[in-house]
């Protein structure tokens, strides 16, 4: 029997912030809409939570594209945490520590080619946001 595989990645994640006005799931940073995203769940600025996309078959990874931050209309950006620095580690075991720029224009990050099924993002350093304690990526892809 052929059993299909998805051709996109999944995404799961430590934690996810779930409110009664906005939820951010791990899932919503591949959707391809800059307004949504992934907010870690914990009550402070998130340093140790993780992100990990779950690759349709193991590939080669050499750059990754990021939208940092919440970018959804008004001040959701400003007024939330982003993410600083982050250490990324990969199905071999292997690990790299990446730093984001503080801007809602994408940004693409070269690193060490590697193969691996999955990529996990472990926050480290946050940008602090001004009111809310969510720390929060927009859009994640593996080039």
């Amino acid at each position: 029997e052929i059993v299909p595989v998805s051709a996109v990645p999944r995404f799961v994640a430590s934690s996810y912030h779930r409110g009664a006005l906005n939820t951010f799931p791990p899932s919503a940073v591949a959707d391809g809409v800059t307004g949504t995203g992934w907010g870690e769940g914990r009550k402070d600025s998130g340093i140790g939570e993780w992100l990990q996309m779950i690759l349709p078959i193991p590939r080669r990874v050499s750059k990754l594209r990021f939208i940092n931050g919440c970018n959804a209309n008004g001040e959701r950006y400003i007024l939330n945490g982003r993410i600083k620095s982050a250490r990324l580690t990969f199905s071999n075991g292997t690990s790299q520590d990446i730093q984001l720029k503080d801007g809602q224009k994408p940004q693409v990050i070269t690193i060490s080619p590697v193969v691996t099924s999955t990529i996990t993002l472990t926050i480290r350093g946050v940008y602090k946001g001004k009111l809310g304690h969510i720390t929060c990526l927009s859009e994640w892809q593996a080039l």
